[in-house]
């Protein structure tokens, strides 16, 4: 099963490489969300790493504050960017200030458990405020002559790759914490290994297909 960890790792570094070597055709607006990879790619890769060493070592502090804040923080940040009515930026700017709230007051309540351990309901919080972000972003996208061309704007794949990974692993989460670990944790790390590779191909493919940014218009 160590193998199909590991390959996660790899579904995770290969679009972020992308996104660096396409990063001209893709836009300004990307680079918030490149930010994110980058920081998921480096985690990923130090958590591979360390239990090559010390399979025993726990990690979970590395995704608490590396995955669910700092990358979940700038993906909606990336979407915020995206938008251009002001109401719904409003609306945005609002959904980043609850995330960041909520975070701090989790990491309060519970002191370093919240570190310790991965935290399973802000997970569900951030994974649903992330699908409100995509919710607006389709709704003004939808509304607008991009709509036209959808397959061929960038930010569609993204939210197609995003709804993809992090819903996928919603009802996985909570499922893994009602059966025996032992057979939890193989099942968690085959559906893990294909949900990464149905999600960050999306991605991939999202980068190739996607024409600049600055070629898209906006009329809405």
């Amino acid at each position: 099963m160590d193998w199909m960890r590991n390959a996660t790792v790899f579904f995770l570094l290969v679009p972020f490489i992308l996104l660096l070597v396409y990063r001209k055709k893709l836009g300004k607006t990307t680079l918030a969300f490149t930010f994110a990879m980058a920081i998921m790619s480096v985690v990923n890769t130090a958590s591979m790493i360390v239990r090559l060493y010390d399979f025993n070592y726990d990690t979970t502090y590395f995704f608490v504050i590396g995955v669910n804040f700092l990358s979940f923080l700038l993906f909606l940040i990336y979407f915020y960017l995206l938008l251009k009515l002001k109401r719904i930026r409003k609306i945005q700017l609002l959904i980043i200030a609850v995330f960041a709230s909520i975070f701090i007051l989790m990491g309060i309540i519970e002191g370093k458990n919240f570190l310790l351990r991965f935290p399973s309901y802000f997970y569900l919080v951030e994974t649903l405020l992330l699908l409100v972000s995509i919710t607006l972003f389709f709704y003004e996208t939808f509304n607008s002559d991009i709509i036209l061309n959808i397959k061929d704007y960038f930010p569609f794949w993204v939210s197609l790759s995003l709804i993809t990974i992090y819903v996928g692993l919603l009802p996985l989460l909570f499922f893994l914490q009602s059966v025996d670990y032992s057979v939890s944790k193989n099942v968690y790390i085959i559906i893990l290994f294909f949900i990464n590779l149905i999600g960050y191909g999306i991605l991939s493919y999202g980068v190739f297909r996607s024409k600049k940014t600055s070629n898209m218009y906006y009329d809405i």
